[in-house]
């Protein structure tokens, strides 16, 4: 019914996408991810797009939460990036969560740092990185480029901005994070593949 109802909407078939959508979204497809009877990330991805503009995003935001399938949440809160509900239900579920990666735990803890979690500028560029690399949905992630894109990322917003010493303390704290990342990761390969390697990162930010 995901896919009729994709389809429904790509031939602009709204009412027909739509009432697919009420008939199932909280008889079937949320209860089928809740009792985790339903775990395809792509399937989680569309339903998200199939509901945009038809299910009230706080509305949608409570079902979601409701789920308690934190890839579900990652995926919703990707496409809705400046939602606090869902950044801070993310944030309370890292230190438990099984079904969220550790490049997805980073970008929620970065995220809600209150240097970019207070800019609209700052929480959309943090998001792209996710997006750019599919964190969502894929299962392998490159990981020299998400360590890349973070340097990239963590060096512009010190060089675009003027801090203060409340600024300058949530910086470090970023920094933070980011070397912890490093620190107790083990390299991994392009395939996401984990290998064993005493080469050490050069750090930055100094």
């Amino acid at each position: 019914m995901i896919i009729l109802s994709s389809r429904y909407r790509m031939l602009n078939s709204h009412e027909l996408a739509n009432s697919i959508i009420e008939q199932y979204l909280t008889t079937l497809w949320l209860p089928s991810i809740r009792s985790k009877s339903f775990t395809d990330l792509n399937y989680f991805r569309n339903i998200i797009n199939l509901v945009n503009h038809h299910i009230n995003e706080q509305l949608m935001e409570e079902y979601v939460i409701e789920t308690k399938s934190n890839s579900f949440a990652y995926i919703f809160w990707e496409q809705h990036p400046l939602r606090s509900t869902i950044r801070e239900y993310l944030e309370s579920e890292i230190l438990t969560s099984s079904d969220l990666s550790k490049y997805q735990i980073l970008i929620i803890k970065l995220f809600n740092n209150p240097l970019i979690s207070s800019s609209k500028k700052n929480s959309l560029e943090l998001r792209s990185i996710s997006t750019r690399l599919n964190l969502s949905t894929s299962s392998k992630v490159n990981h020299a480029r998400f360590i890349g894109l973070i340097e990239v990322f963590l060096n512009n917003l010190r060089d675009s901005n003027k801090f203060n010493d409340v600024d300058e303390f949530c910086f470090e704290s970023l920094i933070r994070e980011f070397e912890d990342f490093k620190f107790n990761d083990r390299n991994v390969d392009d395939n996401g593949d984990q290998k064993r390697n005493h080469e050490s990162h050069t750090h930055i930010f100094t």
